[in-house]
């Protein structure tokens, strides 16, 4: 109920994805045995205001049991049939009443603050039931007759409470698994109006509570300076990057290699969405088990990881460049359909039998750049409700993601780079579509990304055998280059300016010199991380001295070229003016005279016709 001290509420703001708060017994801990509902357990007795027996309530109460225990013992493993309970005489106001007076067995055990563990202890026996006597809690059992009520009402079976084999300190047992929904406090939605706030509603599951909500047309927001890039086919999902503890070795090292190739591919990224002035420049979100595989590896310097359902109520990263989500949350099928019929009080559509235990594919079209469209086969559930849940804890928890960026607030000077490595069509438009084969790094890759790039095969060996083996394998490795631009790093590219190129020769007869470019920003010694991994060296240059020295040599000739150029143009230019005005001064002339004998035959033009004659 709502506390007397807030007064009258003007309007009542509820968040989103508040239909999951009300969600019980989704745990499968809310259980009553059939043997703890029997109607003649000497503790089935109801209680009244001062502490009373109450004859009347109690006979009531055990009538009703009654009914429900023939029911209980002829019913089949599942939902309690509506076939059933109307056929033993249940009815749904006898089943409202029974609720009431389950509520009635509770007594008060006189428990006070400060008051030992051993008195405690005394006084809450005083009200249980006597010692190996099955034990039905009131609380629980008022809420296995409202679901019954609401069944006999709607005319369905009751699904919210399923007739199960459960294991218990005396064996196995027929018990009942209880799975409801909460209703609303009393006193909040009465008074006043409700405004619900959800940036991914779904009317189905926002309407079991709120059956008279008027939904209002959607909001689509531009973001013309965001840029998505959906891959598809990433080995992004828990299974993938996070073997079982008895799993082969095949498996882990599979898992392994992976999660190196993510990391190489989150290095990249990171770089590629530098933003000055950003204490984060990319943020990658996962699933849990997977962010938590990423992590002990270690991650580039301001990336920051979480993980779904831990961005609610965060609004820290509407500056950063990039984002990368890694796979999705999807519940099994099973789940979905618990969630549903704890919201619905119904059995849900099952799906076709050809599906097995997983959800039946079904095709999607993603929405490409362009007005174009492409293919996508994911899961869907049979059940609408069912297929409503599945949908806001998968693409919704991807769009609640992707919001993280704040891509409506950006300019073209803050542009949001967001890559998807997941196979969900969301209501997106995606500018680019590549499967991960495509860009996953390779061998080479991976070397460039280590902050150097050798050319010598021999050398790629020695200094990366979990890469290359041997100079064999090194030298045969005909993996793509630059495909990724993983290398530009190292050429001095707009990515990286800290990029340099050395020359040297390992000691010993027979060594040719050779090339590499180092990233001096992860290599800053790159003779002494040579020679610990190919040992002393004959010789070492480094191109990046000379190429400063011949460097600050090229601007002194350049400026006094630059110099000898512009005297020769100022000189060129003053004869150029001079000679300018010679002729401006002479036109000027002629333009004066002419116009003197012009103004004198028009003032005098007889004297001009004596002389003409």
């Amino acid at each position: 109920m709502k506390p007397e001290a807030i007064g009258t509420v003007g309007l009542l703001v509820i968040d989103e994805a508040f239909w999951q708060s009300g969600l019980r017994g989704l745990d499968g801990k809310a259980t009553l045995t059939q043997e703890g509902l029997e109607p003649g357990r000497t503790s089935l007795v109801c209680y009244g205001s001062r502490g009373r027996i109450d004859m009347v309530a109690t006979a009531d109460l055990v009538a009703a049991r009654g009914r429900l225990w023939k029911a209980l013992q002829v019913a089949e493993p599942g939902p309690l049939r509506h076939g059933l309970l109307d056929a033993v005489g249940l009815t749904t106001e006898e089943c409202r009443n029974a609720a009431t007076l389950e509520r009635r067995r509770m007594r008060d055990a006189g428990l006070l603050p400060g008051m030992s563990t051993m008195e405690r202890r005394k006084r809450i026996e005083t009200v249980l039931p006597p010692a190996g006597e099955p034990w039905a809690p009131p609380g629980r059992c008022a809420t296995l007759w409202l679901i019954l009520a609401e069944a006999l009402e709607t005319g369905h079976d009751a699904a919210g409470a399923e007739l199960a084999r459960e294991r218990t300190e005396s064996g196995s047992v027929r018990a009942l698994r209880l799975r409801w929904r909460s209703r609303l406090r009393g006193g909040w939605a009465a008074e006043a109006p409700i405004l619900h706030l959800d940036a991914t509603p779904r009317s189905e599951l926002v309407r079991t509570n709120l059956p008279r909500i008027d939904i209002g047309a959607p909001v689509a927001a531009r973001q013309s300076h965001v840029r998505i890039r959906q891959v598809t086919g990433s080995p992004t999902s828990a299974r993938a990057l996070t073997p079982a503890a008895d799993a082969p070795d095949r498996d882990r090292k599979s898992a392994a290699t992976r999660l190196r190739d993510l990391r190489a591919w989150i290095g990249l990224r990171a770089r590629q969405c530098h933003r000055p002035g950003q204490a984060v420049d990319l943020l990658v979100v996962g699933q849990k088990a997977a962010i938590d595989a990423l992590r002990p590896g270690g991650l580039p310097p301001r990336v920051e990881a979480v993980h779904f359902n831990a961005l609610s109520g965060l609004d820290r990263w509407g500056g950063i460049g990039g984002m990368i989500l890694l796979g999705r949350t999807l519940p099994a099928p099973r789940t979905v359909e618990l969630i549903a019929t704890a919201l619905t009080g119904r059995v849900p559509v099952p799906n076709p039998e050809g599906a097995g235990w997983w959800y039946p594919m079904a095709e999607r079209r993603l929405r490409l750049a362009g007005d174009r469209t492409a293919p996508l086969a994911m899961e869907a559930h049979a059940d609408p409700i069912a297929e409503a849940v599945r949908w806001s804890i998968c693409e919704g928890e991807l769009i609640q993601a992707i919001g993280r960026g704040r891509g409506v607030n950006r300019t073209a000077d803050t542009v949001l780079e967001i890559d998807l490595l997941t196979d969900v069509v969301l209501p997106v438009t995606v500018d680019a579509l590549v499967p991960w084969a495509e860009i996953r790094p390779t061998r080479r890759d991976l070397m460039a990304l280590s902050g150097i790039v050798l050319e010598n095969a021999a050398d790629r060996a020695a200094c990366f055998p979990d890469l290359w083996p041997s100079a064999v394998a090194a030298r045969q490795d005909r993996s793509r280059s630059v495909t990724n631009c993983y290398y530009r790093d190292l050429y001095n590219s707009q990515m990286s300016h800290s990029s340099a190129e050395v020359n040297y020769r390992p000691a010993g007869p027979g060594h040719r010199a050779r090339t590499a470019h180092i990233d001096v920003t992860r290599i800053p010694d790159p003779e002494a991380w040579l020679t610990n991994r190919l040992g002393s060296l004959a010789s070492f240059e480094s191109c990046q001295d000379n190429c400063a020295a011949t460097g600050v040599a090229a601007q002194a000739t350049e400026a006094a070229r630059l110099d000898t150029l512009v005297s020769r143009l100022t000189a060129n230019m003053k004869a150029v003016l001079a000679a300018r005005h010679a002729s401006l001064d002479a036109l000027a002339a002629r333009l004066e005279a002419t116009t003197f004998v012009a103004l004198r035959r028009s003032a005098f033009p007889n004297q001009t016709e004596e002389i003409d004659a």
